[in-house]
C-alpha cells in the first residue's frame, strides 16, 4: 500500500507544451501543438496529431534554466513546459539524460551538433 507519493496535476484547459533542450549554454526550444482531443490530455496517446514549431525561449526562462544548471553542475538538460494562452512557460520538470534526437528529427534544431561540439572541446566552464 502507498501511503504518501508526490504527483503532478496540471490544469486541462488550453495550453501548448515546450521542450526546451539545453547544451552547454545553448538553447534549443520547440512547442508542440495537439491536433486531437487526446493528445491535449497528454500529448504522448497521439503522436500523429502533433504538429512541432521551434521557438524563442523567453529571457526570464533562459535566466532561470542557466541558473538551475550552474546550481546543479549540468551541461545538458530537457525541460518539459506548459505555454499557457497568454504566453506563460510553467516548468514541469527536467531530466539530464532526457531525450532529444526525436525534437531534431520532426524540427531540425542541431541539437546533436552541440552535443557533438560539447564533446569534442569539452566543458566551456
Amino acid at each position: 500500500m502507498i501511503w504518501r507519493t508526490s504527483g503532478l496535476c496540471i490544469s486541462a484547459g488550453p495550453r501548448s507544451s515546450a521542450c526546451l533542450t539545453s547544451v552547454d549554454g545553448h538553447f534549443f526550444a520547440v512547442e508542440i501543438h495537439a491536433g486531437s482531443e487526446a493528445a491535449r490530455i497528454d500529448w504522448r496517446t497521439d503522436y500523429k496529431s502533433l504538429t512541432y514549431r521551434p521557438t524563442t525561449v523567453p529571457a526570464a526562462i533562459r535566466q532561470r534554466v542557466s541558473a538551475f544548471m550552474r546550481h546543479f553542475g549540468i551541461v545538458f538538460g530537457a525541460f518539459d513546459f506548459i505555454v499557457t494562452p497568454s504566453g506563460e512557460w510553467r516548468f514541469l520538470e527536467v531530466n539530464p539524460n532526457g531525450q532529444w534526437s526525436w525534437i531534431e528529427h520532426h524540427t531540425g534544431v542541431p541539437i546533436s551538433g552541440a552535443i557533438a561540439d560539447l564533446l569534442e572541446r569539452g566543458r566551456t566552464e
